[in-house]
C-alpha cells in the first residue's frame, strides 16, 4: 500500500503499521519507507544542500528510526517525531564531520528515489521565496503538515509560521 503525494495515510492505519514495525515486521518497514522517504529526504537536504550526503543520511535516518521506534509514543504525531529525529541526526552528522556544506550544489536526481516535479517546484520557489518560506510552503502543501506540525518541526511559534506562510502565498500569487 503506497500513498501518493496528494493523499496521506490515515492516522489509525499509520498507528497499526507502527505497531507492526515495533514487532519488526519487514512489510511494515517497507510501507513506512515508501510513505516517508521523500519527506525525510527533503528535510535532510534542506540542511545539507548535498544530494549524496542526504541520500546517506536518509538511510541512516531510517535505521535510526527503527532503532528508536520503541520510544515513539503511540497516538502522537509520528511524522513530526520522525522529521525531528532525521533533522537531529543530520545536524549531529554535520557537526561530527565539521565540514562546510556548499550552498550552491545542484540536486542530483535519481529516477527511483526522488520526485522530479517536486524538486523542480522547489527550485522555482527558491527563486522568489526565502529559504524559510520555501520550507514552510513545501511542508504545508506537498507534505500536508498542519501549521502546528510545521511550528513544532521548525521550532518556531505558530503565529510566525502562519505569518510566513501567508507572506509566501502572496508572493506565489504575484509570481503565478
Amino acid at each position: 500500500m503506497v500513498f501518493t503525494r496528494g493523499e496521506c495515510m490515515e492516522k489509525q492505519i499509520l498507528e497499526q503499521w507502527i505497531q507492526k514495525l515495533k514487532r519488526k515486521e519487514e512489510e511494515a518497514f517497507d510501507v513506512i519507507y515508501e510513505e516517508y522517504k521523500n519527506l525525510i529526504y527533503y528535510c535532510i537536504y534542506q540542511i545539507t544542500k548535498d544530494a549524496m550526503l542526504s541520500e546517506d543520511i536518509l538511510q541512516e535516518a531510517f535505521l535510526h528510526m527503527m532503532h528508536n521506534i520503541q520510544h515513539y509514543q503511540e497516538n502522537t504525531n509520528f511524522k513530526a517525531w520522525f522529521v525531528r529525529l532525521a533533522k537531529n541526526l543530520t545536524l549531529n552528522q554535520l557537526r561530527s564531520q565539521k565540514e562546510t556544506i556548499p550552498l550552491t550544489e545542484e540536486i542530483l536526481y535519481k529516477e527511483s528515489d526522488t520526485n522530479h516535479e517536486t524538486f523542480e517546484l522547489i527550485r522555482h520557489l527558491e527563486s522568489f521565496l526565502t529559504k524559510e518560506e520555501v520550507e514552510i510552503v513545501v511542508l504545508k502543501i506537498i507534505y500536508q503538515f498542519t501549521h502546528q506540525e510545521i511550528a513544532n518541526t521548525l521550532d518556531k511559534p505558530l503565529g510566525t509560521v502562519l505569518w510566513m506562510y501567508q507572506k509566501a502565498v502572496k508572493k506565489m500569487k504575484q509570481n503565478y
